[in-house]
């Protein structure tokens, strides 16, 4: 398959994927987080990725750029403000 082939397949992957999002639901504001649910909704929507490890090589991770966060880097991480985590999460950024 050659690579364009796979950047438009991963584009139209992506655009069904946050238009009909099949997975497990985010938490609405009753729920209780739990580490199950958390794992659960990882799982789903970040390790094409981010990888089932979180060190950022998930079998779609060579055709993204800017390349995955590397989860596992504990430095890099903390540099992170819990302001951009939450925008990163919430809106994908």
């Amino acid at each position: 398959m050659t690579r364009v082939r796979v950047k438009i397949l991963l584009a139209l992957f992506l655009l069904l994927f946050t238009i009909f999002p099949f997975g497990p639901t985010v938490l609405n504001s009753k729920e209780r987080p739990t580490l199950t649910k958390g794992k659960k909704i990882y799982s789903w929507y970040c390790t094409p990725c981010h990888g089932f490890k979180g060190d950022g090589k998930g079998f779609n991770a060579e055709y993204l750029n800017p390349k995955p966060a590397n989860h596992t880097n504990a430095k890099e991480m903390s540099k992170r403000t819990d302001e951009k985590l939450y925008e990163h999460h919430s809106r994908g950024r």
